[in-house]
């Protein structure tokens, strides 16, 4: 024979149950709308983008093209429309950088004691 609190537990058990999973669906319906209004990671990425992108262009104001260039590289790759990216290693420019660092050896061996 069933004895009465054997009927209340189980009642109680279906009861939580039940509770259990309703509070289990708001919560996954919650969760679902915090990440489809969250921000996405894009606007992070442009954030690191033009961090990166005036990086780059510092390094390359500065003639550090050995630095700037793998860095203006990389940026093309993730943005190839990006123009002001495309217009820093020109032609003339991969031709000034290298009259630049012919000039920087030669004064270096015109420097040396033992070739003057």
């Amino acid at each position: 024979m069933i004895s009465p609190r054997e009927v209340v537990m189980a009642q109680r058990l279906r009861n939580f149950v039940s509770r259990f999973r309703r509070e289990l669906m708001v919560v996954q319906w919650m969760l679902c709308a915090m990440l489809a209004l969250a921000p996405g990671s894009p606007a992070q990425t442009d954030d690191s983008y033009q961090s990166r992108r005036t990086q780059a262009f510092a390094l390359y104001e500065n003639n550090n093209f050995v630095d700037a260039l793998p860095l203006l590289e990389k940026l093309h790759e993730e943005k190839p429309g990006d123009v002001a990216v495309l217009e820093r290693p020109s032609a003339e420019d991969s031709r000034m950088a290298r009259l630049y660092f012919l000039e920087e050896v030669s004064a270096l061996r015109d420097r040396r004691p033992d070739k003057r």
